[in-house]
């Protein structure tokens, strides 16, 4: 019985290390700013869908998972965040007839020749018209695989800020919100769960572009970060202001007295 209850304390103990969590989402003020322009006109949003199976799980060296540590998995974390960003900038109204929806085409997760995360979407609403984001963040990786699943999990949410970033930045944003020509179903909503109930939307999606490719670098342990000064340097303009120096003659010093022969006349002398 003993043996058996070590054995499960063990295995615990292995599949809590399998799973990384990625970091809690923090809100972009660049995203709050810019949908609090739309707070007058409030935003709903639908249950996101995903065509890389359920809640998008990654695998990290093929023993890790990358996983959300709320509910659902990796796409349902991007439908949270967008939600929070809306609620930051009063532009979100579970009740509003504009109604939006993702659709999360890809999350790809790479450690091995160097750290990536690539997530594609597209972004639909209920008047018939959608846009696509594709966001490609590169990371500083590890060799020791414990190391290169910790920076994943830690990178994901600036992958999911940026992508959110060029979606809200869209010259084509704004149209998503315009009133649609048809009626539409609302989203059941119910606090934060959805019924699973999509709006009938067509997809009709406009690309972002160009498709920019973004950059994180965390240092490692230890390790001292260079900090790039920039400096101008300016002409710096002498004068020279002639100094007269008055030299003293050095005093001619006789050696008449230190001869040996008047030493030996002195001596006599004496």
């Amino acid at each position: 019985m003993m043996k058996r209850g070590i054995f499960i304390v063990l295995a615990a103990l292995a599949l809590s290390a399998c799973m990384r969590n990625v970091d809690s989402y923090n809100s972009d003020p660049y995203i709050v700013s810019t949908l609090s322009t739309y707070s007058g006109q409030k935003i709903s949003i639908a249950e996101f869908e995903s065509s890389i199976g359920e809640g998008g799980v990654n695998q990290c060296r093929g023993y890790s998972i990358i996983t959300n540590p709320g509910e659902g998995g990796l796409v349902r974390y991007i439908q949270d965040a967008f939600v929070s960003e809306l609620e930051l900038a009063n532009a979100y109204s579970p009740d509003s007839p504009i109604v939006l929806k993702g659709n999360v085409t890809q999350i790809s997760l790479s450690t091995l020749t160097g750290g990536e995360w690539i997530i594609k979407m597209t972004l639909i609403s209920n008047n018939g018209r959608s846009i696509s984001a594709r966001e490609q963040l590169h990371f500083k990786t590890n060799i020791v695989g414990q190391s290169a699943c910790q920076v994943a999990g830690d990178t994901y949410f600036y992958a999911v800020q940026n992508l959110l970033r060029k979606l809200v930045s869209s010259p084509n944003f704004p149209r998503l919100l315009e009133p649609s020509s048809y009626p539409q179903p609302k989203p059941e909503t119910t606090g934060t769960q959805s019924s699973g109930k999509q709006p009938n939307v067509q997809l009709q999606a406009t690309e972002i572009s160009p498709l920019e490719t973004s950059t994180y670098s965390q240092p490692a342990a230890g390790e001292i970060v260079p900090l790039e000064v920039t400096t101008q340097t300016q002409p710096v303009s002498v004068q020279s202001t002639p100094v007269e120096v008055t030299v003293q003659p050095k005093k001619e010093i006789s050696t008449s007295d230190c001869s040996i022969e008047k030493q030996i006349q002195r001596q006599s002398e004496k």
